[in-house]
């Protein structure tokens, strides 16, 4: 991993991840940890790199920690732009089900509902896959809002035509094809998680570039897919098939399937959270 920096009064407690443009690592302040994310030194100049950070501070003060970490630093330093926030509890979604998960129905109403949270506050994730999904029990907790977007702010800046970032393998055709993120494309990439988390089975059948964002851009989730889901998740399946639809506009909300995971599931997911 690249050397890592802390800011001032922080210091380093341990590496999380490191990516093309960011580095993720744990600090501490005291008997205190926290996370704090920079970018790689190849973008630590990078103007687009520091509007990223600035986009996911905006994002994270939003939230105010509602299914999301929340803000205790941002800055910059002579090793560039950097964030600081709570470190946020739980392990991610894994393909074979989410670490200790018993209950594939309960966990997707528990994805689904801190997204309605997210949404509720007028912030799209842009990037909804498993690794920035952290579950416990029922708290489910949303990382890494850099690729954030504001539907309801019309200045909010639109990414470059053509230009994807995000995660190919669950992005919604319209993420694929450069269009900017909202909540129906983070209903798709939420519905496309859990496919494979209740099932096991990728929802598609490449994750590279350039082969997968065609394939996301061109190519419907597979019938055998959805029928798959469907059968894993009797109660809720048919409504992720729905979340899944190639149209923005014929997809569910969150908060529809929140709503109606409430309804079937209420005392299982009543259940769950007293565990």
């Amino acid at each position: 991993m690249t050397h890592l920096h802390s800011p001032d009064g922080y210091s380093i407690d341990g590496p999380l991840h490191a990516g093309r443009f960011f580095v993720v690592f744990r600090v501490a302040r005291g008997d205190e940890v926290f996370v704090c994310k920079r970018p790689t030194p190849r973008f630590a100049g990078d103007g687009a790199a520091a509007a990223l950070l600035e986009t996911e501070a905006r994002a994270l003060e939003r939230l105010a920690g509602a299914a999301a970490p929340t803000v205790v630093a941002s800055g910059d330093d002579p090793r560039g732009p950097y964030l600081v926030t709570t470190l946020a509890p739980g392990v991610p979604l894994a393909p074979s089900g989410p670490a200790g998960a018993t209950d594939p129905e309960a966990t997707i109403a528990h994805v689904l509902r801190a997204l309605a949270v997210v949404h509720a506050a007028g912030v799209a994730h842009g990037d909804v896959s498993p690794s920035n999904v952290l579950v416990r029990g029922a708290d489910v907790t949303l990382i890494d809002f850099a690729l954030a977007r504001f539907p309801a702010d019309a200045s909010a800046r639109a990414p470059t035509a053509g230009d994807f970032r995000g995660t190919v393998l669950y992005a919604a055709p319209e993420l694929a094809r450069g269009e900017a993120a909202t909540y129906a494309s983070d209903v798709f990439g939420a519905a496309a998680c859990l496919l494979h988390v209740v099932t096991g089975l990728p929802p598609r059948r490449s994750s590279s570039l350039p082969m997968g964002l065609v394939e996301a851009a061109e190519e419907p989730v597979a019938p055998a897919l959805v029928h798959a889901l469907e059968r894993a998740a009797p109660a809720l399946g048919p409504w992720l098939a729905r979340a899944l639809a190639t149209e923005p506009g014929a997809r569910p909300s969150a908060a529809d399937i929140a709503g109606e995971a409430s309804v079937l599931l209420g005392e299982r997911l009543r259940g769950s959270r007293s565990a």
